[in-house]
């Protein structure tokens, strides 16, 4: 139960955050492809969209969901080592 209950969480991050995505300026839009994925560090969920290319990851948006379902914009940069 507590594996389904995060896979649910995960979905709804994705969703929320990929709307906040399309809402964004449309030169950044052009740089991305499906490349994407979402983490969960303490209470905060990450996701973050971009372009992985010859073993480098080009972040275009970064957003971060609070425990309040609050999605917001940050450049706050991520360690995408965490994808190996």
């Amino acid at each position: 139960m507590e594996v389904a209950e995060w896979l649910y969480e995960y979905d709804m991050i994705a969703w929320r955050t990929s709307d906040s995505e399309m809402t964004q300026d449309k030169k950044d839009l052009e740089r991305l492809v499906s490349d994407w994925f979402c983490f969960q560090k303490n209470d905060t969920w990450h996701a973050v969209y971009g372009r992985y290319q010859d073993n480098q990851f080009d972040l275009v948006f970064h957003f971060k969901v609070d425990n309040n379902g609050q999605v917001s914009k940050t450049t706050e940069t991520v360690d995408t080592t965490l994808l190996h």
